[in-house]
């Protein structure tokens, strides 16, 4: 139930058609708010899931737990939907788990609660349930993080439902009413066996028989809904139907199957476990010898006899657990492998192996030590294949103690064969005594083999990380060597494109130059033809005296136009010189460009011999990693060994 459900709790009301309600289901009776606001307290939740585990732990250590296994155990194997799945050879449907009325852990002036709820933790970790569901109306927010902390999630409308899977009810200690609106709910639900899916883990129905054929109880949570003589006050047909209802969900079975198997429960003892069969629309109970029958007491030097059994048996639960340790020890090497095969196999590894054909071979080097690894993993996997087949060992001698215990609840059955019965049962005792003791001298084998195979996986483990981190050595000197080789190439891609750009300008200097030069010559010859016009005008001068005065004007302006002449071959030939120097400039520099290649050229071989010494040191590394592969084949013999 989610936390926006928070609110009153009523009973529904009546509909068309449907019985009002008795005073066996009174509304004042049931809780009327949730309290699930605020934050939790995370050193309470951490402090109440510490007692938990601890009771979970005594739980298990108990005849009690084993009884309540086996019963539950067998109802589900009785469920429709297990008996369909082992017909047609199919993997038996997920449990579901669904606990109602538990109450509040943080809140109960005693334990029961965290007994309760220890005891449903169990049962969904035994039998790997992963989907798990409860509600109470008196949960409140630190209640809600102890269940999360354990994973049970708070219940919505598909926990209630039926969906063809088994569902675990866990209601003890929930009254009477609650139990009757959930079995006379009859909707028109598309699952004909609805009822016969669900295993109920609750109340004693036979103490519910004895107290309505007594009229012990008149009124209160554990009356009958109906004053009647005869049957119990369970649904008597499909038109009695009510529920426990909530603003917005409501628990409710069809209850048209056959059969539902019920083990009854008050504390920590075992009532009865029934068989609620439906004849003629009225239910009958059908009851097993109780726990609280005379015929019992009888009974109790058998007890005795089994007992020593029982603690041969909690000790090899014992050394299962520790071999259960061992094997995720085992598991946790072999993710820790799954890293480093991950590591070896990375994009960019692949990406250089495009890249650089010449590493290619030895990466696949690597690859041959990674398939390696995967042989020290499968050793590893064989090792845990023999845990296992222990494991399974122990599991059918705990199965032979079920045996046993059937056994003594058929001496219950005949107590007047007690004495015949109980000599046999002693006898199996023993016999079971000497095969737990055979066991455990197996196990101590076992577990001696064991040292020896963790010291030689160790030694493996530590060459392994030797060789990781020479491989890890070379390919930082690779990377390093690759980078310098991208510098080298880049900065003589620059050169090369400034030798393109010094040359291009010399070109443009040069028809500078040319262009300059022709323009020289064009003044120089303009200067010789002006000094002839000048030699003939002064021949002139001498001859004609007559004509003086108008020629020296004459003379004047040429002398002048030769001034501006001469300034202008002046100018062209400091013009000329400047276009020299920029020329010896840009040869220069075109120079200092030659030597800065001719370097760099010599700095790309120095990488290649270092990269040559790179390629020889591999070769070294790949020798010693061979050798290290025999040193690793010798390991694996002697652990087949």
């Amino acid at each position: 139930m989610a936390s926006d459900t928070a609110g009153e709790w009523q009973v529904a009301k009546s509909r068309k058609g449907r019985l009002r309600h008795t005073p066996g289901c009174r509304p004042h009776e049931l809780p009327q708010q949730v309290q699930q606001s605020g934050p939790a307290d995370p050193n309470l939740v951490k402090r109440l899931a510490t007692c938990v585990r601890q009771q979970a732990q005594s739980l298990k250590c108990s005849s009690y737990w084993t009884s309540v296994l086996g019963a539950v155990q067998e109802g589900l194997q009785a469920t429709p939907s297990n008996s369909l799945a082992a017909g047609s050879e199919t993997s038996a449907p997920a449990v579901r788990l669904l606990c109602l009325g538990i109450g509040s852990p943080e809140s109960s002036p005693s334990a029961v609660r965290a007994w309760q709820l220890s005891l449903a933790w169990l049962l969904a970790e035994v039998f790997d349930i992963q989907e798990r569901h409860w509600a109470d109306p008196q949960m409140q927010a630190v209640d809600c993080a102890l269940g999360t902390e354990f994973g049970f999630a708070l219940a919505e409308d598909s926990a209630s439902r039926p969906c063809g899977r088994p569902l675990l009810l866990f209601m003890p200690h929930c009254d009477r009413a609650l139990y009757e609106m959930v079995l006379a709910e009859n909707e028109a639900w598309p699952w004909p066996d609805a009822l016969a899916d669900i295993v109920l883990v609750g109340n004693s129905f036979k103490a519910y028989q004895e107290r309505d054929d007594f009229r012990m109880v008149a009124s209160g949570p554990g009356a009958p809904s109906r004053d009647s003589a005869g049957p119990p006050a369970f649904p008597q047909g499909p038109t009695d139907r009510r529920c426990l209802q909530n603003r917005k969900r409501t628990f409710c079975w069809k209850m048209s199957a056959p059969k539902c198997y019920v083990m009854g429960i008050e504390g920590e003892k075992i009532f009865c476990r029934m068989t609620l069969t439906i004849r003629n629309s009225y239910l009958e109970l059908w009851c097993e010898d109780s726990m609280q029958s005379p015929a019992l007491i009888f009974d109790d030097v058998p007890k005795v006899a089994c007992s020593s059994a029982k603690s041969q048996q909690y000790r090899a639960e014992a050394e299962a657990d520790k071999l259960k340790r061992q094997v995720e020890i085992l598991e946790e090497a072999q993710a820790l492998a799954k890293e480093r095969e991950a590591k070896f196999g990375n994009p960019e590894r692949k990406l250089a192996k495009a890249a650089q054909s010449e590493l290619f071979n030895e990466r696949m080097t690597i690859r041959r030590l990674q398939k390696e690894l995967r042989t020290v993993k499968e050793m590893l996997k064989e090792s845990e294949d023999t845990f296992a087949q222990l494991f399974e060992d122990l599991v059918t001698t705990r199965r032979k103690d079920q045996e046993l215990e059937d056994a003594q609840n058929g001496l219950e059955n005949t107590a007047r064969m007690s004495v015949v019965a109980l000599a046999e049962e002693r006898r199996k005792v023993h016999e079971k005594t000497e095969i737990a003791k055979k066991l455990k001298a197996r196990v101590q084998e076992l577990e001696e083999n064991e040292g020896d195979v963790h010291r030689k996986k160790a030694i493996a483990e530590r060459r392994i990380v030797v060789l990781d981190r020479d491989i890890g050595q070379l390919q930082q000197d690779v990377k390093r060597i690759e980078v310098k080789y991208q510098e080298s190439v880049e900065t003589m891609l620059i050169l090369e494109e400034r030798c393109r750009e010094e040359e291009a300008k010399l070109k443009e200097e040069r028809a500078k130059v040319e262009v300059l030069t022709a323009q020289i010559a064009e003044e120089k010859k303009w200067n010789s033809i002006l000094k002839q016009d000048l030699a003939k005008a002064q021949s002139e001068i001498e001859g004609v005296v007559d004509e003086k005065n108008s020629l020296f004007k004459e003379n004047k302006s040429l002398d002048k136009k030769g001034i501006m002449e001469g300034k202008r071959a002046r100018e062209a030939e400091a013009e000329a010189k400047k276009v020299r120097e920029l020329l010896v400039d840009s040869s220069s520099n075109l120079v200092m460009t030659t030597h800065e290649l001719g370097d760099e050229k010599l700095r790309v071989s120095d990488l290649q011999h270092e990269l040559e010494k790179t390629r020889n040191s591999l070769k070294e590394y790949q020798d010693l990693a061979a050798t290290r592969k025999g040193i690793l084949e010798g390991v694996e013999k002697d652990t087949l060994r």
